[in-house]
């Protein structure tokens, strides 16, 4: 006689192996649930037998509680602030400095607002936007469009990272529009502003900060590039940005469109053999020479005011180096290349900038000719 199967018992289940993943099979008041066991803080899915039979005993525990899986469960009422820890947890130690502090100061207007995710819908969206818009810098500065668009873009992925860890079952902010932003125009430093900068760049302040401004302005080079530049030797790895003084190029290895070499213009080639080599790194930080120089910011202030030049950021340098190749009539798919830029389109309104240069200029010739005749 054929034995009949044991009916199982209320909360036993098993341990199964999909893949990379380990599953929860459980039987709660008659019915079998089955989840993916994941860590309920870090959203990361079991991979070995021993932590899924660690994180198992909990899931149990929470589903007998409350005859679902609890934590386990996405959750739309969770707090921001939990949801932030739980991403930092998992992500901020490969952060730079500055992106913890600008991501920490972003997430912590919205959690000024907002206390839970449920809380976040389109109209209360638009309204933390306003008030947003109506909050000056620390500065005192109007607050731009495109900040606050910074600090929507770090709540998005927040509340995206919650739904693909399981912990949210929509992001709220689905089909939220960003606020449109001016069109910016490149800033191009005209000749005499130019001149000016080169004769302040030749004075005793500006030592330290000489070469690094005079690459960007002549290679076009971002200003993250030429801060990790190393010294090519058996000390450097292949995915290293380096100066190759032997071959005569920058090598950038990491770069937005992949690795690109740069020439190195020949009246720097002397300037940059005769650098101290006290680190790897091309240009080290004053405090720790095992890093890269990470912050010019106050000595490039210092020399737009000495240079009288306004409104202009470092990356406008790199401007220079490709609206002189556009005039100078390099061809604009060696001008792409040379830039690093993904798409063409990005590397064509250095075409319009010449234009609109050039007819300023006509205009302002024809002005004094034509003003002078009548």
């Amino acid at each position: 006689m054929a034995r009949k199967p044991k009916k199982r018992a209320h909360g036993t289940g098993s341990l199964i192996r999909r893949g990379n993943s380990w599953l929860l099979r459980i039987l709660v008041n008659g019915k079998i649930i089955q989840r993916t066991i994941r860590d309920p803080y870090t959203g990361l899915r079991a991979h070995t037998k021993a932590e899924a039979e660690r994180l198992a005993s909990a899931m149990r525990v929470e589903l007998f509680s409350n005859g679902k899986a609890g934590l386990y469960e996405r959750d739309q009422t969770v707090s921001l602030g939990e949801l932030n820890q739980a991403y930092l947890e998992s992500y901020a130690e490969r952060w730079t400095r500055k992106r913890k502090v600008n991501w920490l100061y972003a997430i912590e207007q919205a959690m000024r607002f907002f206390k839970t995710v449920d809380e976040i819908t389109h109209e209360r969206l638009g309204d933390f936007v306003q008030k947003r818009l109506a909050t000056p810098t620390f500065r005192g500065d109007p607050r731009t469009p495109a900040a606050v668009n910074r600090e929507l873009e770090c709540l998005r992925r927040l509340l995206n990272w919650g739904v693909q860890t399981g912990r949210l079952p929509k992001n709220p902010m689905k089909g939220f529009s960003l606020l449109k932003t001016p069109f910016s125009r490149d800033r191009i430093l005209s000749r005499e502003e130019l001149e000016r900068l080169i004769q302040a760049l030749d004075k005793p302040a500006f030592a330290h900060i000489r070469l690094i401004v005079l690459i960007a302005v002549t290679t076009g080079m971002r200003r993250g590039e030429i801060f990790s530049l190393k010294w090519a030797g058996p000390q450097t790895a292949k995915t290293d940005n380096m100066v190759n003084l032997d071959e005569g190029v920058f090598d950038l290895q990491r770069t937005k469109a992949g690795r690109r070499k740069v020439p190195i213009p020949s009246i720097l080639k002397a300037e940059l053999a005769a650098l101290p080599r006290v680190s790897n790194y091309v240009f080290p930080s004053p405090v720790d020479t095992t890093k890269p120089i990470s912050d010019i910011k106050k000595s490039f202030r210092a020399l737009m005011q000495e240079a009288r030049i306004e409104g202009c950021r470092f990356h406008d340098l790199r401007h220079v180096a490709a609206s002189g190749w556009v005039e100078g009539g390099v061809d604009i798919k060696t001008v792409q290349e040379l830039l690093g830029h993904t798409s063409i389109i990005t590397t064509q309104r250095y075409l319009t900038s010449l234009a609109e240069s050039k007819q300023k200029a006509v205009d302002g010739i024809a002005a004094k000719i034509l003003g002078g005749a009548a």
